[in-house]
């Protein structure tokens, strides 16, 4: 009795152990969910509504905020003309005077096979000199025969690398480094006019040059040497005829030839020697000819 009782007593553990295994598979199956039919939510794409971008936020070219200046080479005409008020300091910064510089563009040569900008420079001070500058394509100065030069330019200054635009590094023989640090703007005698700020590194000392676009040339350069500061303003500008700007430099040589200091005089006599077999000859107050590549 007691045996067979045991062995129903099994028999009801391992049905009861089957069904809750049964029970469990059902239930993870979904085959006892609720026999409702349940209709699925279906998945909603938001919507976009697109939002117009107030028309302040929009980059244009005008914009201060977001436009990018950038200045390319000049692009002179025969008879263009600056003039420049140089002021000289000694050591002590102790101001020493200042003379005037004039600069005229004439056109182009060719030298050593390539196209260089003619100008030539007329200083006035107690005694006027005159001065022959070739300029590259890269703002270089040169000699007769196309060899660089240490020389700084009378309009551009130490040697601009074209196009400018601010954080530009480049370099050249005259400088060991040059830096676009800015565009601000510059108020000189002849004007306030937007420039690029360029930082020159030098082996004689650190040279700063504002170029305008405006103005095709450098409205401003300070220059700090071991022994002096050099300060260039810009005076005045202009578009003159060619025939004006040879008018202009002839004069200036004639006050040179009949200086009553002997070396003025020769030196006079060497420029013309020089520029004759360039510039046109002037008869009167009339120039003749053309300038001689």
């Amino acid at each position: 009795m007691n045996m067979s009782g045991n062995k129903g007593i099994r028999r009801i553990r391992k049905w009861k152990l089957k069904t809750a295994i049964i029970l469990l598979i059902l239930v993870l199956s979904g085959c006892l969910a609720p026999t409702e039919k349940v209709t699925p939510t279906p998945t909603l794409t938001p919507e976009v509504t697109p939002v117009e971008t107030p028309k302040q936020l929009i980059p244009t070219q005008t914009s201060e905020a977001v436009r990018e200046v950038v200045a390319h080479a000049p692009s002179w005409s025969p008879g263009q003309a600056w003039s420049y008020t140089i002021h000289l300091y000694d050591e002590n910064a102790t101001y020493s005077g200042s003379i005037t510089s004039d600069s005229y563009f004439l056109g182009t040569q060719k030298i050593a096979g390539r196209d260089i900008y003619f100008i030539v420079n007329v200083l006035k001070d107690n005694e006027s000199d005159l001065r022959i500058e070739y300029l590259t394509d890269r703002f270089e100065v040169v000699d007769e025969m196309g060899d660089a030069s240490l020389e700084a330019s009378s309009i551009i200054g130490l040697p601009i690398d074209f196009p400018l635009r601010v954080g530009k590094t480049y370099y050249s023989l005259s400088s060991l480094n040059s830096t676009v640090l800015a565009v601000e703007n510059v108020r000189v005698p002849a004007g306030e006019f937007e420039s690029f700020k360029i930082r020159h590194l030098v082996l004689w000392g650190n040279s700063t040059t504002w170029y305008s676009p405006e103005v095709e040339a450098m409205t401003k350069s300070i220059f700090n040497g071991s022994n002096c500061r050099i300060v260039v303003e810009l005076k005045s500008f202009r578009k003159m005829s060619l025939e004006e700007a040879l008018n202009s430099i002839y004069t200036t040589l004639e006050s040179m030839a009949n200086s009553e200091k002997w070396y003025v005089r020769l030196n006079a006599a060497w420029k013309l020697a020089k520029l004759g077999k360039i510039l046109p000859h002037r008869e009167g107050n009339r120039v003749t000819g053309k300038i001689n590549p």
